[in-house]
């Protein structure tokens, strides 16, 4: 595994934030989804404006792994839980060619690292026919919970709903 640094993301960072989501988008998902859908995604969910507010929302954490001075890695994830103690894991993604190094393992575990007691359990979905992330979040402990059906950029597709539970220590 390289040497990777783990840290939170901070408004530096965007750019190269970006520059991950659209290595990985277009490695992830040619052969999954439309390529007008891949760049309708990336111009909305990518852009400088929706990576900074989700930089500075403060229910919200943003990760990033750096090795070498580079951002090849990041996540983004709800920290502060509704009522029922649910949070929301937005993204993970890793430059294609850091994928299956183990970064995606540290970054998860210093997102859980930085959830409180208070969360009781992780949510996320991915698209059904990216079995490359459904096999590494059932890796991290999920378990696939349904599907559900979504339109976005006038494309219909169906994402996988994962949930996971988690158990704090009585201490």
């Amino acid at each position: 595994m390289p040497d990777v640094h783990i840290r939170s993301a901070d408004s530096d960072d965007i750019d190269d934030i970006r520059t991950v989501g659209h290595t990985s988008w277009q490695s992830t998902y040619s052969g999954i989804l439309p390529k007008d859908y891949i760049e309708d995604a990336l111009k909305t969910w990518w852009s400088q404006e929706a990576i900074r507010k989700t930089l500075n929302n403060p229910s919200n954490l943003m990760l990033v792994a750096e090795h070498d001075d580079m951002i090849v890695g990041m996540l983004a994830g709800g920290i502060k839980p509704n009522e029922a103690g649910d949070v929301k894991l937005h993204r993970v993604y890793i430059r294609p060619d850091y994928v299956a190094q183990g970064i995606g393992r540290r970054l998860w575990q210093t997102y859980l690292d930085n959830l409180g007691e208070a969360v009781q359990r992780i949510k996320t979905s991915v698209a059904s026919h990216n079995t490359n992330a459904r096999e590494f979040y059932q890796h991290m402990g999920f378990e696939e919970v349904g599907t559900e059906e979504a339109e976005d950029f006038g494309h219909e597709t169906v994402n996988t709903l994962l949930e996971m539970h988690l158990e704090h220590d009585d201490d």
